[in-house]
């Protein structure tokens, strides 16, 4: 079965790549590359310095990008490739 300490154990981006696009929730890898930049920062805030980002914490990374392109814009974090 499914633990709690399952969704906080540190996971590879290939790894989180997969879990989330076989839930529906696929990303460019551009985009995936940001996404989890960003869970990587949050990770060290919530987690006090833990290395690696687990499957929690990219989902929230990952629902700032969502709530932020429903909203028809990008999250501040986000880094244009646009020059």
């Amino acid at each position: 079965g499914v633990e709690d300490g399952d969704f906080l154990q540190s996971r590879g981006q290939s790894e989180l790549q997969k879990l989330f696009g076989n839930a529906g929730m696929k990303l460019e890898d551009g985009a995936f590359q940001q996404v989890y930049r960003r869970a990587t920062e949050l990770s060290m805030l919530i987690e006090g310095g833990r290395r690696g980002v687990g499957i929690e914490v990219f989902r929230r990374a990952y629902n700032e990008f969502d709530d932020a392109k429903y909203a028809g814009k990008l999250p501040s974090w986000w880094i244009s490739s646009k020059k």
